[in-house]
């Protein structure tokens, strides 16, 4: 049994044309010589052959469907596949539903005056969880992402950002996940090491800054339900980039005067000689 076309739309539209695991936009804009290039692939949760990874036997009209499909990139899709014990089905389904949700919050947030005029503290319609807090420092960011099993990365959109703020923004999501991928590691090496990486984050954030994008983030608890068994309580870390020109595109309505946001968006020496407190978690 094939793919239907409404599986593959529902699986596209709700992931919005990005990886569930590192966010990339999963098309590049064709040339006036060349096509559009597609570069996302739609992964089977459960595989549909016996020596397939994470292969349990279902029915067959389900192997095909949208709940048993995850959009992901290519490389990302020969490493779940490849380690199908880090990447199990269960942990493939939070992963999805965390991105699809994210994703969605994202667009709220677009879509959302209020969310605007509530700056610099944002969080989504929904309310779900703890809210995003505008990262001045690497300290901060080390504080969302240290010692997370999981992370969301939201960059920028391509049709309204540049070239350049695409790739500062990509590069600086990378190193900050590696960094929470081998906190445990950065930490055993001692206070330097630390606060090495810290520092480097903070020149990113300031780059980043100059080119008018300001990095978001929080850290939550996601609960993981495998259906047998008791559940278990994971750290997400995630971190969101908006262009600050979108954030303040509502200069009627946004106080943008303000002198107390203004130091949050623009005065490092005021955030650095009084950092925030560590990122709460998640009751």
């Amino acid at each position: 049994m094939a793919i239907l076309d409404r599986d593959r739309k529902l699986l596209w539209s709700k992931s919005h044309n990005r990886c569930a695991l590192c966010q990339q936009i999963l098309s590049v804009a064709g040339t006036d010589l060349d096509r559009i290039s597609i570069i996302g692939e739609e992964a089977h949760i459960v595989a549909r052959s016996p020596n397939g990874p994470r292969y349990t036997p279902i029915a067959l009209n389900y192997v095909d469907t949208y709940d048993n499909l995850i959009l992901l990139c290519r490389n990302h899709h020969k490493i779940v596949d490849d380690q199908p014990n880090q990447y199990t089905a269960d942990r493939l389904r939070v992963i999805k539903d965390l991105h699809e949700n994210r994703v969605e919050d994202r667009q709220d947030f677009r879509d959302s005056e209020e969310n605007y005029r509530k700056f610099p503290s944002l969080k989504s319609k929904s309310q779900i969880g703890p809210s995003y807090h505008l990262m001045n420092t690497g300290s901060e960011v080390w504080n969302v992402m240290a010692n997370c099993q999981l992370y969301g990365l939201m960059s920028l959109e391509e049709n309204d950002s540049s070239i350049e703020q695409q790739d500062l923004a990509d590069a600086f999501l990378s190193t900050a996940k590696d960094c929470g991928e081998i906190s445990d590691e950065i930490q055993d090496s001692g206070f330097e090491a630390v606060r090495s990486v810290q520092r480097d984050l903070t020149a990113s954030i300031k780059k980043l800054k100059t080119v008018g994008v300001l990095v978001y983030g929080r850290r939550r608890k996601t609960k993981l339900s495998s259906g047998s068994g008791p559940d278990q309580v994971w750290m997400e870390g995630d971190l969101m980039l908006l262009l600050r020109k979108n954030l303040f595109k509502k200069s009627s309505e946004t106080p943008t005067s303000d002198p107390e946001i203004l130091r949050q968006i623009d005065g490092f020496l005021v955030a650095e000689d009084h950092p925030n407190p560590a990122i709460p978690e998640e009751a």
